[in-house]
């Protein structure tokens, strides 16, 4: 590809090369991201360059314009889901090394002989090594900012690019730009910042993920300056070495790769345990790279890069119009606005009139009165000005087995929610919805994980194979369910309760009134300080109006509290495996059940109150599993205590559906009677007060 700049300093010139610096997604590919980048900072002013290739077939062009406008726009999404994974959430300088890799294999292929796309020309590492650092720099915070943002802030916030260009350029060299080019760039300055201010404003802990965060705006500026200074100083490569975009991109690439491979592991930790379909995501991204990188070539090449802006403009509205139809997060009406001011400036910049015109009928939507907006709202139900009740937010299970584990703070009970349906939230009722969604209403700064049939089994697969066979042995779907919320306890800690149960009120206040300190989940994972005391407390409530243990259901297995590494939840463990036929009759109850877990409380208070529990459990596991000693030693475990609190049975259990006869509280065997608010009222769930109430639908 042979690119000539034309010495026009034109008013169309400098506008078409401003505008065309921004066109793109930028930070989606190395190609992309330089290439575009370096084609349009050649000519600091100037008419579009003269390109070979213009006689290529139009058919062939429209499939490379469709194949780079599909891997574009499927690429943000891609790394978007990616960088959600808290494992590769801070793994920016890995992943892009992986990335420059991608592009530099590719560029190479194209430089080779055989393919003949363009003809490389090396250049001394020394010299350019600036150059690809300030690259480097700028790809990496570009990931922050997805990471860390929603897509459609991220996707406009690149159309700073210009006017930050414009500025280093008046600063560094005195260009100046003509007057005419000021109103569109302040057009697009305004419209990129109603949308990152509407789409930082807080909504729901629930869609917390789908929102940009203050760290996301950061990064998303600060990859915008880099971005600008990079383009600035990009046009002095070109003219001193006499490279095209394509040469000096080939030239940065490996040397970018070996840079940011070298950096990254004294920067980053490496990713926990990694799900198999996350790495098919990270696959998939490199072939999404590797396609945005030869549909770019070829596109410009055919089309030339002013003219190729056009369908940068294209891919900007598709990631935005995806990006509200896929987000949670409710669109602000002055998201919409700030949108379509930023569209405007940026593609209308010789209209002046037709920018007076939207203005206008923007002032109009905003002026609109309450009365009407609340109507026109009722006919686009997906726009919403009203805050969402905030929500425990929902994190997968597959996250959550990808974290580290607890590794200094044992005490705490993590803020983390578990509840289990085989398989997740399938043919789940609507009173079961509602009674979920309580759970997570009344506790906002917690986070909420709903297990299912495979992911209760990945769990046990990864942190007890001593025990999988044996839960593959069990025979109903209910007694894998019954042992596998000991094992959330023991791993991650948190609390359990079945879907059944209806919160309330908040449990902090609960926690709170028997000396437990609360933690985020991840403050227990990173926090290096030493715990405030070496006392660890599992929760259980009673049920039974009785006190005597071995009573009908005394202390049932529906809800549970605890942190991490607590070793009671190990002994209903050992109580499967040493009683594999079951007792008795087999019944659920008495393997896994509440007359299970009544005979291991027992055994608890009889033998291992005086702290011997960690070690007893620990020891009758190496019989299945030499070697197993997940929190059975060092230092951080040596010390520590362990007691198991019983709840009083109000506090928890209110209603007991072994002694109490109100068939207005029992919803099991589709009772035509239950009524769960009467049974509140019955119970008089204030009085104590309740934390939660269980409705025993049985529905195993």
């Amino acid at each position: 590809m042979h690119i000539t700049a034309s010495a026009n300093n034109g008013e169309k010139g400098w506008a078409d090369t401003l505008w065309s610096r921004s066109s793109s997604p930028i930070g989606l590919s190395a190609l992309e991201n330089a290439g575009k980048e370096a084609d349009c900072s050649i000519q600091e002013t100037g008419e579009e360059k003269e390109v070979d290739g213009q006689d290529s077939q139009p058919r062939n062009l429209a499939i490379w314009i469709a194949v780079n406008v599909v891997s574009t726009v499927s690429i943000i999404f891609t790394n978007k889901s990616i960088f959600a994974h808290e494992s590769f959430g801070h793994c920016q300088m890995a992943f892009a090394a992986y990335h420059f890799c991608i592009t530099g294999l590719t560029l190479w292929t194209l430089s080779r002989p055989w393919c003949g796309t363009f003809q490389s020309k090396p250049i001394p590492i020394y010299q350019i090594l600036p150059l690809v650092a300030l690259m480097s720099s700028q790809v990496v915070l570009q990931n922050l900012s997805l990471a860390f943002s929603s897509v459609i802030l991220h996707q406009l916030v690149r159309l700073l690019l210009t006017p930050a260009t414009v500025l280093l350029n008046f600063l560094l060299y005195g260009v100046t730009i003509p007057s005419a080019s000021v109103p569109p760039l302040a057009t697009l300055c305004f419209g990129v910042g109603v949308v990152t201010y509407y789409d930082s404003l807080p909504a729901s802990d629930s869609v917390a993920a789908a929102s940009t965060s203050s760290k996301g705006v950061l990064f998303a500026l600060a990859g915008v300056f880099a971005s600008a200074l990079y383009t600035a100083l990009i046009a002095r490569y070109h003219r001193h070495f006499e490279l095209n975009s394509m040469q000096l991109l080939l030239n940065q690439a490996p040397v970018a790769t070996v840079l940011l491979a070298c950096v990254a592991p004294f920067a980053e930790g490496p990713p926990a345990m990694v799900p198999s379909s996350l790495w098919g995501s990270i696959l998939m991204s490199g072939v999404l790279a590797c396609l945005v990188n030869v549909s770019q070539f070829y596109i410009i090449d055919g089309i030339g890069p002013v003219s190729s802006t056009v369908i940068g403009h294209l891919k900007t509205c598709i990631v935005v119009g995806l990006g509200w139809a896929l987000s949670e997060r409710p669109v602000l009406r002055q998201s919409i606005g700030g949108v379509v001011i930023a569209l405007v400036g940026m593609t209308l910049y010789r209209y002046l009139r037709w920018f007076l015109a939207v203005a206008v009928l923007l002032a109009l939507i905003y002026s609109l009165p309450q009365d009407v907006s609340h109507r026109l709202h009722q006919k686009a139900p997906f726009i919403s000005t009203t805050k969402t009740p905030p929500q425990a937010r929902q994190i997968s299970a597959e996250l959550l087995l990808s974290r580290p584990l607890a590794n200094k703070d044992y005490t705490s009970i993590p803020k983390i929610i578990h509840q289990t349906w085989f398989p997740a939230g399938t043919n789940m009722s609507e009173r079961a919805q509602r009674w979920v969604n309580t759970m997570r209403g009344y506790n906002p700064d917690w986070e909420y994980v709903l297990w299912d049939d495979q992911t209760n089994r990945l769990l046990v697969e990864t942190h007890f194979p001593w025990f999988l066979d044996a839960y593959d042995a069990l025979p109903k779907e209910i007694l894998r369910a019954d042992v596998i919320r000991n094992l959330y306890m023991f791993v991650f800690g948190g609390m359990y309760a079945d879907v059944d149960t209806e919160a309330l009120r908040s449990s902090n206040a609960l926690f709170a009134s028997y000396a437990t300190s609360l933690s985020p989940h991840l403050g227990t994972l990173m926090d290096t300080k030493s715990p405030p005391e070496s006392m660890q407390r599992a929760f259980l409530g009673r049920m039974s109006h009785s006190e005597d243990l071995q009573s009908s259901a005394a202390v049932p297995n529906g809800w549970m509290a605890s942190p991490p590494g607590h070793p009671f939840w190990l002994l209903p463990v050992l109580h499967v495996l040493e009683q594999p036929e079951g007792t008795g009759d087999g019944s659920v109850e008495g393997l896994t059940g509440p007359g299970a877990l009544s005979a291991v409380i027992g055994r608890y208070y009889d033998k291992f109150a005086n702290g011997t529990a960690r070690a007893h459990a620990c020891e009758a596991i190496q019989r299945w599993k030499p070697g197993w000693d997940l929190f059975c030693q060092g230092e951080d475990v040596a010390d520590l205590q362990d007691r198991l609190v019983l709840l009083p049975q109000k506090q928890v259990y209110p209603f007991s559906w072994v002694d109490d006869k109100d068939s207005v509280c029992l919803a099991a065997w589709e009772n035509p009677l239950f009524d769960p608010e009467e049974c509140k009222r019955v119970m008089d769930v204030d009085a104590w007060p309740s934390y939660f109430i269980t409705y025993c639908t049985h529905s195993w």
